[in-house]
Parts: structure tokens; sequence; C-alpha cells
């Protein structure tokens, strides 16, 4: 059965002031754009990916974030109008879990409150359903409230862990198709427009 989130995946999404960006899958030719990314990130947007004050990505954790399955691991990038990347959104399969996968999404400061975040966590969530994956599950710091607000409709169990919280949001039992339209319904401050090809 065909997925819509395969290797041809490639969707053009607008944002809320109107910055159009790709969404397609990640891959080992991101790797550049992985850096530049990194390099753009503001001390603050590092520390609530990373939990630390992380100056650079090493050589093998760039391997590991690019370097990947698609079915353990999956990932999504956004690619803005210059070809540089501005956003990544990635789930990996729990071993000891295969139903839950774990997840997160950074994106540039710039593009930051004006809904990439939202869109990511619907595809993410629809490419989990292609997966088999049940449940989605992230460490978020109690302090990042623009993700927390993001997850706020659709977490099923919150635990607090100190200075950080474990979420866990349930994926939709519906296609993927079906989950991004009833997205798309919620959220009227972007217009997708779904096109196959590459970039």
């Amino acid at each position: 059965m065909q997925r819509r989130f395969d290797e041809s995946y490639r969707e053009i999404v607008v944002l809320k002031d109107g910055t159009a960006v790709v969404l397609r899958l990640l891959g080992p030719h991101d790797r550049d754009r992985l850096v530049a990314g990194f390099a753009e990130l503001s001390s603050e947007s590092r520390y609530q990916r990373f939990f630390t004050g992380k100056e650079r990505l090493s050589e093998a954790e760039l391997r590991y974030f690019t370097e990947i399955d698609g079915e353990r691991h999956f990932a999504l990038c956004a690619i803005g109008g210059g070809g540089e990347g501005v956003a990544v959104a990635r789930l990996i399969r729990m071993p000891a879990e295969p139903d839950v996968a774990e997840f997160a999404i950074t994106v540039v400061d710039r593009l930051q409150h004006k809904g990439l975040g939202r869109i990511l966590t619907d595809r993410l969530l629809a490419a989990a359903r292609e997966r088999g994956v049940k449940t989605l599950r992230a460490e978020v710091l109690a302090g990042n409230r623009a993700m927390l607000a993001i997850l706020a409709d659709k977490v099923a169990n919150r635990v607090r862990n100190g200075a950080s919280v474990t979420v866990d949001v349930p994926v939709p039992d519906a296609s993927a198709d079906e989950i991004l339209r009833l997205a798309a319904q919620r959220s009227r401050s972007f217009r997708p427009a779904y096109d196959r090809g590459r970039t």
C-alpha cells in the first residue's frame, strides 16, 4: 500500500506570515543543511532541544541524524526559499516499546511562532500512523511553553520530571490523509498545497 510519507513526498506549506516552505523526507544529502541550521539556532533553542549548551553537532551525531532508515528512525525537513534547512521533525521507535516512538521538532528562531511546529507535529502523527506507531513520546523542558502549547490538545499523559515534562501523544486511529484533513480543519492559519515531486 502506497504511503503519503515516502521518498516521493513533497509538500509546500504557507506559514502565518506568508512564508512558504517545502516539506520532504530528510536524508544523508541534508548533512550540510543540518549543520547550517544548527548554527542558526540561538543558545536557548539549542538548550530546549538538547537540554545542554551544545556548541556543534559531532560527526557521529550528523551520521545518526541523517543516515536513517525511514522506519525505525524517520525524519522530515523543512526547506526555505533559498534552499536552506529551517526545521527538522523526527521520530525514533523505542526498542523496548515498539509501538512507541520518541519525537522531537526543531525550528530555526526566525521561523518560530509562525505555525511550522504545529504543521510538523501533525505530519509526524500521520507518518507514525503509516508505520504502526501508536504513541509519540517527548521530553520537553517545562519552560518550553511554545512546544507544550502545540501539544496541549493532543497529550494523553503528562509526567513532570524536575525541569522537564514527559508527554505521551496518542496517534489517531485514522489514515494519514484523514489525520491531515482534520488537522487542516482545526487550523486556518496556513494554506497547505500538496505537490508530489522532489526538492
